[in-house]
């Protein structure tokens, strides 16, 4: 199969490739699969353009596997043989702590017999290889690749590769892959791990690819300690081997075959393009097929050929598959030759039978330092062991710090076989920040050398950092040289992005899982250290933001302290973990999530004062991926001091627009200080008079801590109104930060009213009751503009850099109490811009705008724009770049205080435009509508006594129908007050036949129609 078109390979390649469980009638359970297409992952295509690595192998990879094709002839009968590779095996059961044989701890048997069906598969000597359809025997292939179970550990010691663990929870889920991975790990770099668990969420396994520069593995995790395949334990093993509990439909073993191939590199044989026949699975002699296959055909055809669907890299169950290609050997082969860890497992000595020698001593482990030693001096210590066979009584031992000889030392022993002993080193200094790399070297045993040397070096890297003094104050402005990052695949993670926040230009930290693939891996961000020993106390505050991707779980944020040198960020102590509905700061969207402003963005406060006194302690930001959405972190703050700070957030009430003079002030305040808030002082005034002071005492705000402040009902004068508010005195102490105790909020009282139908098409402007409302007071409002051939408003949003300011448009009063139906339409036209993006919603009051809770309609970003693209200060041209919206208000029929708001909340991105908004009394429009005319009739003649009408007048008036017959007699007349875009029905049950006139009657104009009534 040829290679597709790189502009057309989707997500779906990813470091991870999953087996998905089928259910018992042979469907697809689509949960997050992703190595095939469902429509969730339709939903999400997103071209990739990641970078490739650039390893020295890789430049020449590709033209050894092009070598390797050139070299092959696609037979099954070749005249030279490859060498026989041996793969060592470890298998890692992860059991809840059943006895061995029940359970998810499976029997050595069930085990072993998944060793025969590998080996069996991998050299084509599986029995069911004479069931291979004819026309694909050519080439089919003998890897000429075997497995064998360890049969020495990483220790060298004996072992039969089989490793078994009481696991820290009864299942395991995608996301959970380096906690499950962390139960049991040996070096990948020597063994092919297998892990063998309960899979949640119906997967039958998933394999880490290589890392390769070969087409279809560039996005591949290089995170050495999650590297191997996992399998459920109900497809591990055959049932030609034993009476084994496992899947009916997968009890041949073929999961884990399926799963080794994509370890070597293998993709599956449809190309994973959702049956589009334009995918490919980069080799040759595996036939473009359209779609995975189910189950066990007898036949199957797609993309113009027969499909393999017997291949391992398909989905039908184990007794249909029987053959690997020999171009997926090519592929295969030159990974084992030249990708990272894979070359090493051809040479590793894990499957050979340990071997005895004389005068072998290795160091097992080094005592300290490790990462994470604080001390200083370190007393360095190692631990070693006598792996040989006689006793020893003397042993060379030399210390290294960054290549240069610190000490040497000579040591009498009694040490006999296997038996341990620590050594201990003279203190070294370690006062000076930066890098130690301390290396012990054993030379020499019983006054000779060692006789295996490949256990007689060890290293340990020790980071000794720079301790940065408190408070702490990162508004990620730019990348700060002191914090690091750790991407344990070297793929996405942390980065300095664009994030509006209180500016449109904020920059802030971020991850995006938006793109990011690789499910369940963590990607830290470490702060420098920092020095709490004189700290008072120590409140941790940070900004998030976070969308969900519809379905997507497990993804989130963790927050740890660590408290050694050298942290692991894995293993530090965790004081905050929120993730999914828990960790969103706005709604779920399918669309690459960019927050719009403040909105967008949630303050976290969390008191970590357990940690005073501590000389250095290290803040660990930690993401843990589920190819969802992006995750943004800004404005890190560590305080350490006693201070008092507290802020005005938001008005609550009054709203903008209000018919009531008298309205009570509501507004939240927090507490942004490191001590509780147990009085402050609250002014305001309204339109300049005299400031009103009250003191609000009896509280107990913790840091962090949110409240709502009441006034009492307070009269405002009819018209535009300024109201002022400013907090100040918390504990009776002025403010730390006075510049966020103020804020100046702009309403509206007005009741004019009005009555549907209705419309504002904004010929003049905004008039005719409709108000224009800022109460964040912008530099930017509602304003009246001519796109193309319209006259419409536009807000400016491209021009405003005040993030998060509301633009109002509210209707008049309106009366609905004579509609039994009722809807609205309206048009807006807008397209995103470089900047960030806006928010457009509808609100509606039916207590005539005393409360606007209650949103009918909300766009924003892409989900907004009404034509394609990114372009600044942006204007429509043409009406296809408009957009008419329909919303149906007949839960409001029958009521009379209604009033509406086009809400527009600014992201600093593009101008929003709007026009023709029309209230109807019907539940919508009618579909035939007249254009430029006052009225349309139909049908004509009429057919079955009934003619329609409808309208659409300039302004709402009073019509009169009369039917006159040819001599202009009236017969019948008809009344229609308050006319504007009704449609009407006239009946005609009486004794008119043939033709006749109908006459309508507006305010200002006759118009005279000929009918025929049959």
């Amino acid at each position: 199969m040829s290679a597709a078109p790189k502009t057309f390979r989707f997500f779906l390649f990813t470091s991870l490739c999953f087996l998905m469980l089928l259910s018992i009638d042979n469907t697809p359970v689509y949960s997050q699969v992703r190595c095939q297409t469902s429509e969730y992952e339709k939903n999400r295509a997103k071209m990739m353009g990641l970078p490739q690595k650039t390893d020295d192998f890789e430049d020449w990879i590709k033209k050894k596997f092009q070598e390797g094709r050139n070299n092959k002839e696609v037979t099954t009968s070749r005249n030279e043989e490859d060498e026989i590779l041996t793969i060592p095996v470890v298998v890692h059961i992860i059991h809840n702590g059943e006895s061995i044989g029940n359970g998810l701890n499976i029997s050595d048997a069930q085990i072993l017999s998944q060793i025969v069906v590998i080996n069996e598969d991998f050299r084509r000597q599986n029995a069911d290889a004479a069931q291979t359809q004819p026309q694909f025997v050519p080439v089919a292939s003998d890897f000429e690749i075997e497995f064998v179970l360890a049969k020495r550990n990483p220790e060298g010691l004996p072992t039969n590769g089989i490793n078994r663990v009481q696991g820290s929870q009864t299942s395991w889920s995608l996301s959970n892959d380096f906690e499950l991975k962390n139960q049991s790990y040996w070096p990948a770099e020597d063994y092919l791990n297998i892990w063998v668990t309960n899979l949640s969420g119906n997967f039958l396994g998933y394999a880490q690819f290589p890392v390769s520069d070969l087409e279809g593995l560039e996005n591949a995790s290089n995170n050495r300690l999650t590297d191997g395949i996992v399998v459920d334990y109900r497809a591990f093993g055959s049932d030609d081997y034993g009476a084994f509990d496992l899947n009916p439909n997968f009890n041949k073993g073929r999961t884990t075959t399926h799963e080794i191939g994509h370890f070597f590199g293998l993709r599956h044989t449809w190309g994973d393009d959702g049956g589009a026949c334009t995918g490919s699975d980069f080799v040759d002699d595996t036939p473009n097929q359209a779609n995975f296959t189910t189950g066990c055909p007898a036949t199957k055809f797609s993309c113009g050929s027969d499909d393999m669907f017997q291949n391992y890299l398909d989905f039908t169950n184990d007794a249909c598959m029987n053959i690997f290609t020999e171009g997926q050997k090519v592929r295969a082969r030159t990974v084992l030759e030249f990708s990272p860890r894979r070359a090493n497992l051809v040479t590793s000595l894990g499957g050979e039978e340990p071997v005895f020698v004389s005068n072998d001593l290795g160091i097992r482990s080094i005592v300290t330092p490790v990462s994470g030693t604080c001390s200083n001096p370190v007393i360095p210590e190692i631990e070693i062991r006598n792996y040989g066979t006689n006793t020893i009584t003397e042993a060379n031992i030399t210390l290294l710090i960054n290549g240069v000889i610190i000490e040497e030392k000579t040591v009498s022993l009694v040490l006999n076989p296997l038996e341990i002993v620590f050594i201990q080193f003279n203190p070294v200094d370690l006062s000076i920040p930066g890098d130690y790399n301390f290396q012990f070297l054993i030379t020499g045993v019983n006054g000779s050398g060692d006789n295996n040397p490949d256990n007689n070096s060890e290293s340990s890297f020790i980071k000794r950092p720079q301790t940065r003094p408190t408070p702490l104050i990162e508004n990620f402005d730019v990348l700060p040289a002191d914090w690091s990052v750790i991407n344990p695949d070297e793929l996405i993670t942390w980065e300095l992005t664009t994030a509006p926040n209180q500016t449109s230009n904020n920059t802030a930290m971020f991850v995006n899982f938006y793109d990011y693939e690789n499910v369940g891996e963590q990607d830290a961000l470490l702060s420098p250290k920092l020095n709490l020993s004189d700290a008072a106390v120590a409140l941790l505050i940070f900004d998030v933001a976070y969308a969900r991707f519809p379905g997507v779980s497990n993804e989130g944020l963790s927050v740890l302290i660590g408290t050694n040198c050298s942290v692991n960020p894995f293993q530090a102590d965790e004081i905050y973990n929120k993730m999914d509905a828990e960790l969103a700061t706005s709604g779920a969207t399918t669309q690459r999530f960019i927050p719009s402003g403040e909105s967008d963005w949630r303050r976290e406060v969390i008191d970590i004062s357990q940690y005073v006194g501590e000389e250095g302690i290290q803040i660990i930001f930690r993401a843990r991926n589920g190819f969802g959405n992006n995750l943004y972190l800004d404005n890190v703050r560590l305080l350490v001091s006693e201070f008092e700070d507290i802020a005005i957030q938001n008005i609550i009430s009054p709203v903008p627009v209000s018919c009531n003079l008298d309205q009570e002030i509501r507004f939240i305040v927090e507490n942004r200080g490191t001590v509780n808030i147990e009085s402050f002082e609250v002014q305001y005034r309204i339109n300049g008079g005299p400031f009103i002071t009250a003191t609000l005492s009896d509280l107990n705000i913790w840091p962090g801590d949110e409240i709502v402040v009441s006034s009492p009902s307070i009269t405002f004068p009819e018209g535009e109104n300024t109201l002022e508010i400013e907090v100040l005195n918390p504990n009776g102490v002025p403010d730390n930060n006075p510049g966020d105790n103020f804020i100046t909020y702009q309403l509206i009282i007005d009741y004019v009213r009005d009555r549907i139908p209705l419309r504002q098409h904004f010929e003049s402007g905004i008039d005719n009751g409709w108000l224009n409302a800022n109460p964040e007071v912008a530099p930017e409002r509602w304003e009246p503009a001519q796109p193309g051939n319209r006259s419409a408003i536009v807000i400016a949003n491209s021009s405003n850099t005040l993030i998060g300011s509301r633009a109002w448009l509210v209707s008049p009063v309106l009366d609905f109490s004579d509609a039994t139906q009722a809807s609205m339409t309206f048009d807006y036209a807008y397209k995103s811009g470089q900047q960030g993006s806006e928010i457009f919603r509808i609100r509606i009051s039916e207590d005539c705008g005393d409360d606007f809770s209650r949103i009918i309609f909300v766009r924003s970003g892409t989900q907004l724009a009404t034509t394609p693209g990114i372009e600044d200060n942006w204007s429509p041209e043409f009406d296809q770049e408009w957009q008419t919206q329909l919303i149906n208000l007949g839960e409001w029929s029958g009521k009379n205080d209604i009033r509406l708001a086009f809400e527009v909340i600014n992201g600093n991105g593009n101008n929003l435009y709007l026009d023709q908004i029309e209230f109807f009394v019907t539940a919508a429009p009618n579909k035939i509508r007249p254009d430029n005319e006052p009225f349309i009739l139909y049908p004509n003649p009429v057919t079955e006594n009934r003619i329609n009408l409808s309208f659409n007048l300039e302004h709402r008036q009073d019509v009169v129908v009369r039917l006159l017959d040819p001599a202009g007699r009236q017969t019948r007349i008809f009344d229609f007050p308050n006319t504007l875009n009704q449609d009407y029905q006239i009946e005609f049950f009486g004794p008119e036949r043939g033709l006749f006139i109908l006459q309508i009657i507006t305010e200002t104009q006759s118009f005279a129609r000929r009918i025929k009534i049959f």
